[in-house]
């Protein structure tokens, strides 16, 4: 596709745009890829045809089409004030479903969920749930562990290289894993002097999709695209005792950084330690420490700060410096979050869920399917007034926002409900890959949209020199179509 571009400005106009870099036609291919996929998805074309509605749109984005499932998680509930009289309350429950990483079109999605036979005598729960695994245990209840860790820590903006691997450490280990160190620690026992490192993400030659020479990844310059790789890449391979989330997780926000929860019942979240758990080992101490051989001594001591025994993380090989994320602590709801169910007394029996032929099959995502119709924001509760058109037993209201779905149902009172979201399957066009030559990234699309990119190219090219064969070459592109 570079000989092809060259070859469509340079050559045939006399060597005017000879000086073109590899770097900028790859900007150029992938400006115009992405150009390529909104015409081809929408109706702004010489056909008016958007995506499905002929054999060519289908072609065109085939390998883009992907399929993604989740659970839906509880945002909040609100009593409508059209609906107040005790005779005819109503209450609108907001759920939410986290759109893919590599989300670029909506194509199709429907809403899985379990409705009662008996809508107005079901009482439903809340119980606690942990990121994309439906779990229901005590110890969620309780406070979690996490670090918030700045993108920049791993690939600062002045850099062309990006750390590979990310690790926690824990300060001087004391060997007494209990927490509660001011009450029962032993400064009598001589420990090891070492501190102990994890790894919790590595990206490596066989799962990546970017080139690594000792263990730094190797960008070709500060493209977007690339940094979208690298998060995705974190996000999607680490350590099984963590959870990582970029910039938001439940109500934690962080700008332009990875968010490390640690999972409860695990070594790790028992291993960490926060800045509070270090002060206990400072409390206990005293005034005296450890030497550099792990024995406690009364005075002098090598390690005797709070700094010294909490567990930090930072990205390995450091660059540019180093940037410690020190390990904090929150109340569980703040990072997990709630999830509507149906009270488990009532049993399947007195639920439109799976029936006994269906069941053995052992499928995670509970209930019926039913369609999502979708509205405008503005629109939403002019329709939820409306007795034809609001939410029922056969349908959820859904909106779009910026890396969610908000999924909308109506019940009849304060604790009844007539359908309750479980999760949502969405089909979409993801986002390609970035054509890159240096990274040997070929463009996703089908071999036979490439002369049609190669020519969209071209045509950008020439317009950006004011070529005089610009109008004859819109032309042929054109006939393309």
């Amino acid at each position: 596709m570079h000989i092809a571009v060259r070859q469509g400005v340079d050559k045939i106009n006399s060597l005017q745009a000879d000086s073109l870099l590899s770097e900028e036609l790859d900007l150029e291919l992938n400006k115009n890829m992405r150009r390529f996929i909104n015409l081809k998805y929408g109706k702004n074309n010489q056909y008016n045809k958007g995506f499905e509605e002929s054999q060519k749109r289908i072609d065109d984005l085939s390998t883009l089409i992907s399929e993604h499932r989740n659970f839906v998680g509880f945002k909040d509930r609100e009593m409508l004030g059209y609906y107040s009289t005790p005779t005819n309350s109503k209450y609108l429950f907001r759920e939410f479903y986290k759109l893919p990483y590599d989300y670029m079109h909506h194509i199709e999605s429907s809403c899985n969920g379990v409705r009662s036979l008996k809508a107005d005598e079901q009482q439903f729960r809340l119980e606690l749930y942990n990121d994309n695994d439906y779990v229901v245990d005590a110890s969620y209840e309780t406070d979690s562990k996490y670090f918030v860790f700045p993108y920049s820590s791993m690939h600062p903006s002045n850099s062309d290289e990006a750390s590979a691997t990310i690790v926690v450490e824990r300060g001087f280990t004391t060997g007494d894993p209990d927490p509660d160190y001011a009450n029962d620690f032993d400064t009598s026992t001589t420990v090891a002097g070492a501190v102990l490192t994890e790894t919790l993400w590595e990206m490596t030659n066989s799962n990546s999709i970017l080139e690594v020479e000792d263990s730094t990844i190797q960008l070709s310059g500060t493209l977007k695209a690339y940094k979208d790789y690298i998060i995705e890449h974190v996000l999607t391979n680490h350590h099984d005792d963590v959870v990582i989330r970029w910039e938001k997780s439940g109500n934690l926000i962080h700008k332009d950084s990875f968010i490390i929860i640690l999972k409860p019942d695990t070594s790790l979240y028992e291993w960490v330690r926060t800045d509070a758990e270090a002060s206990y080992i400072v409390d206990a101490i005293g005034s005296g420490g450890y030497n550099a051989s792990g024995a406690y001594v009364a005075s002098s001591a090598v390690y005797n700060s709070a700094e010294q025994f909490a567990s930090v993380v930072y990205s390995t090989p450091t660059i540019n410096g180093i940037t410690f994320s020190k390990a904090s602590i929150t109340n569980a709801e703040n990072i997990i979050g709630y999830k509507r169910k149906f009270t488990s007394s009532l049993g399947l029996p007195n639920l439109e869920a799976y029936n006994s032929d269906v069941d053995p099959i052992n499928v995670s995502y509970e209930g019926l399917n039913v369609p999502i119709t979708y509205v405008q924001h503005d629109d939403l509760h002019a329709l939820l007034k409306d007795p034809f058109n609001r939410p029922s037993k056969n349908s959820v209201f859904g909106v779009f926002t910026s890396d969610a779905i908000e999924l909308y149902t109506l019940t009849k009172a304060l604790n009844k409900s007539a359908f309750i979201p479980d999760s949502l399957k969405l089909k979409y066009l993801r986002t390609p890959l970035p054509m890159s030559l240096t990274l040997q990234i070929d463009c996703e699309l089908p071999a036979h949209t490439h002369e049609e990119i190669v020519a969209m190219t071209v045509n950008s090219l020439l317009e950006g020199i004011s070529d005089p064969r610009y109008k004859s070459h819109i032309g042929e592109l054109i006939k393309q179509e």
